[in-house]
């Protein structure tokens, strides 16, 4: 069977939300939110098309860290269970890369450490992991406060296909970590996310004291 790799449409969204729901039983697939990724216009986002279904996708947007560098995040790849080993994700990937040029930036994927499907599929594209082990905390209960200005830190909006919400990158102290349910609170964000550094067990322990939960442990994988 013929494997068609072509840019997502919006009047594919539900689909890719079914497709979510088949891949990630556990997590809530919705429609509408795909949707709204799909609508952002620096987004590019591909499907895999069998027979004119989706059996795949992947999604790419850019990002800026507080140092100003620009970084073009493929933040989400799924592969239908009966459609995986034939390299479909791998031809997603290097879609996602491609549309992210012709910018020198850096594309980069955050994975599961046990993920271990998903690490081969970035490798054969040239991806490598940074071997740091990362914690990723989601503060969800906004909580209400008056914005503070961040130290060392950035607050980045994004859109995704899972989620409305705020990325912090930087210094994880507990003002930066409460800053930021602060902001999220303004914005009315669905949630605030940091992925902090396993061995920076002072922050860890800030941010769940603050209320911050402990999700997975990633790597980020790299390509220059």
């Amino acid at each position: 069977m013929t494997i068609h790799i072509q840019p997502a449409s919006i009047n594919q969204a539900a689909s890719i939300a079914q497709l979510k729901s088949v891949v990630w039983p556990d997590e809530m697939a919705n429609a509408e939110q795909v949707a709204q990724a799909l609508r952002q216009p620096d987004h590019r986002a591909f499907v895999a098309l069998a027979d004119q279904r989706v059996v795949g996708f992947v999604d790419a947007f850019p990002t800026t860290n507080a140092a100003g560098h620009t970084r073009w995040e493929i933040d989400l790849l799924a592969v239908h269970p009966a459609y995986q080993g034939q390299k479909i994700g791998q031809r997603l990937i290097e879609a996602a890369v491609q549309a992210g040029q012709p910018h020198p930036i850096t594309s980069r994927a955050l994975i599961q450490v046990d993920n271990h499907a998903s690490q081969g599929a970035f490798r054969r594209c040239g991806f490598s992991p940074d071997w740091q082990v990362y914690q990723l905390m989601i503060a969800t209960g906004q909580q209400a406060g008056n914005p503070q200005p961040l130290e060392q830190a950035v607050l980045i909006p994004v859109v995704t296909m899972n989620y409305s919400g705020l990325w912090l990158e930087g210094t994880f102290s507990a003002a930066n970590l409460r800053a930021a349910q602060a902001e999220c609170h303004r914005r009315d964000s669905s949630l605030v996310g940091a992925l902090i550094p396993t061995n920076q067990a002072q922050a860890l322990a800030a941010a769940e004291t603050l209320g911050y939960a402990p999700i997975e442990l990633f790597h980020w994988w790299l390509k220059t």
